[in-house]
């Protein structure tokens, strides 16, 4: 898996959900997201170059 090279980009539906999340939660997330390609990482089934971080009961779904 390769690096992280740009900043990450959100959706409308994501920076909206994030919105409603707790700052202990907003926390985890950012740093697991900046944390990538450590982690819980699984590639989603069905699709090139798609996976899942798993952090607590979020997924974030990223390409890389």
């Amino acid at each position: 898996m390769k690096t992280q090279t740009m900043p990450p980009m959100m959706s409308k539906q994501a920076a909206k959900r994030v919105q409603g999340m707790s700052v202990v939660d907003k926390t985890r997330v950012r740093k697991g997201i900046l944390g990538i390609p450590n982690g819980d990482i699984r590639p989603l089934e069905g699709t090139k170059d798609s996976f899942r971080l798993r952090i607590g009961n979020w997924r974030i779904i990223f390409h890389g």
